[in-house]
């Protein structure tokens, strides 16, 4: 089999192992046939099935409690209408999950392509920017079975797995801790593989891409650092 008939019929499975690998294949593929509809749905699956797990467990349901407990409704509700509010989080979290995982895909990538088409003026369609992000959807996935992990290993809902979880003097109120919440390593490693299909697929060089996209995470960091230091 040529490259060419190689790169015209990549499989699903050998996009997902390329994707860790040897992504410029796959982004050589997209670039021919720019696909998304299979890993989005599978990416979002795989993040409804976490949501729906951990909220199912013992481990989820202690989480809420606490939560609602930091509530300052929390002294007003009895703990039957504790466990009726845990048990309707329960179900709505994976449903709501379902349905924003793809919307907050459709936005993102129509965020990325606004940058690398029209501010960048990048020569890429928002298909093929739909498609690398989808793709590299893949990685999260490990995130995915990471994060899952740490929940009932630490017995917290909220596992962190960003670079504030390497700096226990950082007050977790304050806004250096919030901004550095940003950084998940698993959104670092995403990005640097996008980096390399938006650097390819827009043709402005992966260095170039592989800047502007880890700007953008700063400063969308900063604004959610400040809105959660407004709200803590």
């Amino acid at each position: 089999m040529s490259d060419a008939e190689s790169m015209d019929s990549m499989s699903f499975f050998s996009r997902v192992v390329n994707m860790f690998i040897a992504p410029g294949k796959v982004f050589e593929f997209l670039m021919q046939k720019p696909i998304w509809v299979v890993p989005l749905s599978v990416v979002t699956l795989a993040i409804t099935l976490q949501q729906g797990i951990i909220m199912s467990s013992q481990t989820g349901k202690e989480g809420m409690r606490q939560e609602i407990q930091k509530s300052p409704r929390a002294a007003q509700l009895s703990s039957e209408q504790v466990d009726q509010q845990i048990s309707m989080m329960g179900k709505i979290i994976p449903i709501s999950t379902l349905i924003m995982a793809p919307v907050i895909t459709f936005v993102a990538a129509g965020l990325i392509y606004f940058i690398f088409s029209i501010v960048l003026g990048g020569e890429i369609t928002y298909k093929h920017t739909l498609s690398a992000w989808t793709h590299v959807g893949f990685i999260g996935l490990v995130g995915i079975a990471v994060q899952t992990a740490l929940v009932f290993i630490k017995g917290t809902i909220r596992p962190n797995t960003s670079l504030a979880a390497f700096l226990p003097f950082l007050e977790e109120d304050s806004f250096v801790y919030h901004f550095m919440q940003t950084f998940d390593l698993f959104v670092l490693w995403q990005l640097a593989v996008l980096a390399i299909g938006m650097g390819m697929l827009s043709r402005v060089g992966t260095k170039k891409a592989a800047i502007v996209l880890y700007s953008t995470l700063a400063v969308l960091g900063l604004v959610i650092a400040g809105v959660r230091q407004a709200f803590s």
